[in-house]
This record gives C-alpha cells, structure tokens and sequence, in this order.
C-alpha cells in the first residue's frame, strides 16, 4: 500500500494531480499538500534527504606521501567508532528522557488527582468546622439553662459538720433576700483534707494563708430565674463578709455569682488571659462572655459564645483577617 512518506496517510484514493513525487533515489510519494511543506520541494523536485544526499559534497584530498592506506582506514575507524559510541550515548540518553518524561506525566496525573481530594476535604473540614461550632453553642446553651436558677457563692467559710440551711438564712437576711425561695444549698469540689482542729489564736494565720486554704464554693439552686436575678443584683449594693454572717472576726468577703458551667469558665479565663491587653472590661452575664473597650469612641459590648470567637477577635487585634 503506497503511503505519503510524511504523513503515512494512504494514497490509495488520491488523484494523480494531488501527488508529487520525489525525483530522487527514494522515488518518495507525498501529497501535494505534505509536499509544499518540504522545503525547495517544488523547485528542485527533490525531498529533504534526496537533497542532502545530492549535494555536492567537498572533496578530501589525501597526501599519500605523509600516510598510508592503513593509517588512514584506521584513523576512519577510530572516527567511526567515536561516532558509533556517540550514537550509542544519544540512543541511551532518548531512552532515559522517555522515561523521566513518562515519569513526570504520571506525578502530573497524580498530584492533579491530589490536589482534587484535597480540596475536597478543605471544603468537608470547613462544613466540620461549621457544624462542631453550631453544636458547641448548642450544648453551651442547654449547659446554661440547666443552671439558670443557681448562684454560686465563693468565700464562705466552711467549717466541719455546718449547718449551711441555717447558714444561708443569716445571709439571705443581710442582703435582704426570702430564703424561702432558695431550693437547694451544697458545697462543690473536691473536699480538701483536714488539718486539725483550729483555735482562734489562729486566726491570723488563716488570713494569711486565704489563697492556699480557700473555702469551696456554695451552689443555691432558687426557685424561679426571678429569684436568682436578685441575688446577683444584691452584689451592687451589699458587700458581706464572712463576720457579718459567723460574727468570728474573718473580713473575707463573700461573693455572690452567677453559677458558671466548666465550658463557660474557661471560655472566661481564655478571654481574660487573651483580650485583657484590648478590652478592659470583661466580664459574664447570663451565660454569656461580653467585651468592652475603655474607649469613648467605641462602647460597644461585644459577646463570646465559643473559643473560636476570642480567636477571631485576636486575629481582629493582630491584623490577621
């Protein structure tokens, strides 16, 4: 089957005057459209190797007094097997680019099929992310329902067998509150060990050392949210210490505050640590984190609900949106 020498296309069906033949030693066919792509084809007739090999060629001139046949077939073949060798490193060399060229297009196809799956998961980690935060405000919430009739009290001193109904009546009575309305009294944490019994030449000593031995907290669980709200707001009109309830002569005072979750504690202590060197003002309210500047320019309460917002408002700081 005669084939254009260029293209390799069959020529079976092709008209004569679509054909141009080569006039040299190869008698090459090609169409005529393959054929005007071959340099000097339409005026000398000849393809590109026909023409090479047509072209007069200088001739070598050897001076046969300075050498002799032998020395000079074998300098041709010394040249030859140069030339040999050197065809050898090139046909080696092909190889080794066809190799690495096929290598190369395998890690494109790969890193391609990678760059896929790791955007897909960018964008699943980024719904995660989403979803996780919805879910932690969630439970948050239901974490802060669930205690929105407490009041937690700190720095009541705690004594061995008390008697905390009879204790929190004394104390509703200075703040002025119905103790009828509290439901429940208990002492959280873990119960520190005794020391021995403590006589009141020790006082002093306690007041020393408040920080180390200080009392464990007091949850009052109320009746209604009403009833707690006037406990928390007793706090900006009544400041007790622990000698107006036991009369015993110990002016720590006693602090009456809202009854945080685990959650909500450390989101408070995070945002203190992270935010105090912005915002002056931080502090808690109905289970909710709020923010505010000591800027007349800029009085707004800002919130906290999650650990990824003080995150948000240090990146607000640092300049990294």
């Amino acid at each position: 089957m005669v084939q254009c020498s260029l293209c390799k296309i069959s020529l079976a069906r092709v008209k004569d005057d679509s054909i141009m033949k080569c006039k040299g030693d190869c008698k090459g066919v090609y169409h005529k459209k393959c054929g005007v792509k071959i340099k000097e084809f339409a005026r000398t007739g000849l393809c590109d190797e026909c023409q090479i090999t047509q072209t007069d060629q200088p001739s070598i001139d050897v001076d046969l007094s300075k050498t002799t046949p032998e020395k000079l077939l074998a300098e041709v073949n010394q040249k030859l097997t140069i030339v040999f060798n050197m065809k050898k490193t090139l046909e080696s060399m092909s190889e080794d680019i066809s190799f690495y060229a096929e290598k190369y297009q395998e890690l494109m196809e790969e890193k391609e099929k990678t760059d896929k799956k790791i955007k897909s998961l960018e964008h699943k980690n980024l719904h995660l992310e989403t979803l996780n935060k919805s879910l932690e405000e969630r439970v948050t919430y239901l974490e802060v329902r669930e205690k929105e009739r407490n009041v937690e009290l700190c720095g009541l001193e705690e004594k061995s067998n008390e008697n905390l109904d009879a204790t929190l009546k004394v104390l509703a009575g200075k703040l002025g509150l119905d103790a009828g309305k509290i439901c429940e009294i208990k002492r959280v944490g873990e119960e520190k060990k005794k020391e021995g019994a403590r006589n009141a030449s020790s006082v002093r000593s306690e007041s020393a050392d408040h920080k180390k031995h200080r009392p464990r907290p007091v949850t009052i669980t109320l009746s209604t949210r009403a009833a707690r709200d006037q406990w928390l707001a007793s706090r900006k009109t009544h400041q007790l210490t622990n000698d107006d309830v036991f009369a015993n002569g110990n002016t720590h005072r006693i602090y009456v505050n809202e009854d945080l979750t685990k959650h909500m504690r450390n989101i408070l202590w995070t945002a203190k640590n992270e935010l105090k060197s912005t915002y002056k003002y931080i502090w808690i309210q109905n289970g909710r984190v709020l923010l505010r500047k000591d800027d007349p320019n800029d009085s707004k309460i800002r919130s906290i609900r999650t650990l990824s917002d003080i995150n948000m408002y240090i990146n607000e700081i640092t300049g990294n949106k």
